[in-house]
This record gives C-alpha cells, sequence and structure tokens, in this order.
C-alpha cells in the first residue's frame, strides 16, 4: 500500500504501512464500540449475548443477529487480515505463532469488555516489537507468550474469572 521512507516518532522508525494500518484499526475499533453502545442493533446483540432465551421471549431474532454478528465479526478478521498480509506478508509456517497470539490477546482481555481485545493485542504487538528488537529470537518468541501467562495467573490470583463468566 505504502512504500515511501519510514517515519520516525519519538526516535523509533515506524513504517507508513504500520501507521496505516493502526489507524485502521483504531478506526474500526470506534466503530465497534459506537455500534454495539449507541445503536439499537448494539443493544440486541449485546441482549442476546447476554441471554439468549430472554431475549427471544423479548421478541429478538436471535438466530439472525447472531448470523449478522458473526458475518460482522468475519468482515473484521477479513480487513485485519489483509492489513496484516500487506503489512508483514505471511507464510503456511507463519500461523500458528499469530493465532496463539491472536487468541491469547482475544480470550485473556476481550471477553470483560469489547474493546479489551483491541488494547490487548496492541500492548501484545508492542511487547512483540521491542522482544524482536532487544532480545534473541527464542526469548522474542517467548516473551509474548509469558505476558500472556501472567495476565491470566494474575487474574486467576484476583478471583477475577478468566472466561468472563461463560465458562
Amino acid at each position: 500500500m505504502t512504500s515511501a521512507a519510514p517515519v520516525e516518532l519519538g526516535g523509533i522508525l515506524l513504517s507508513r504501512q504500520s501507521l496505516v494500518s493502526t489507524a485502521i484499526g483504531v478506526a474500526l475499533a470506534g466503530a465497534v464500540y459506537l455500534v454495539l453502545y449507541r445503536t439499537a442493533l448494539g443493544r440486541v446483540m449485546r441482549a442476546g449475548a447476554d441471554n439468549a432465551r430472554g431475549a427471544a421471549i423479548a421478541g429478538i431474532a436471535v438466530g439472525r443477529v447472531q448470523l449478522l454478528t458473526f458475518i460482522l465479526g468475519g468482515a473484521l478478521a477479513g480487513v485485519a487480515g489483509l492489513m496484516l498480509l500487506n503489512g508483514a506478508g505471511l507464510m503456511f509456517s507463519s500461523a500458528v505463532p499469530l493465532t496463539i497470539t491472536s487468541l491469547g490477546a482475544a480470550i485473556l482481555f476481550g471477553l470483560e469488555k469489547p474493546l479489551h481485545a483491541f488494547w490487548g493485542g496492541l500492548i501484545i504487538g508492542v511487547i512483540e516489537a521491542l522482544s524482536a528488537g532487544f532480545a534473541s529470537s527464542s526469548l522474542a518468541t517467548l516473551l509474548p507468550l509469558l505476558f500472556i501467562f501472567a495476565v491470566l495467573a494474575t487474574k486467576s490470583l484476583r478471583g477475577t474469572d478468566v472466561a468472563g463468566g461463560r465458562a
């Protein structure tokens, strides 16, 4: 998408593609927030997620709402995949570490509030970038997973329900 020289921000070189991807991610996260918390569709989605039987009794077509939610989630995942492919490229073997860290961010941070997954992914991305720049390759692979484990351990020590009350 963009092949111009990198931008320096506070002594850190950032590619223009990273800045574009970050802007798109922030815009989509804002759009998800607005849809979920400022529209009737979002209210219906949250009602169906909290109590599907109660929402059905209230007259909400829960099956249709779930289908629409699934389609919107797939579209967001498709946009994320395109940004990743355009920015970093992908190979067949790169899917496993990417899946583990992405699911870790989504599950550990995203079950409490919808936008927590975005912030969790951003934090894990920063940890991955810093560890790739300052640590050996094996340690750089390990540090994001250790961070996920630390979050999981602190949530269980605090008595916070790690699965968001759904397991």
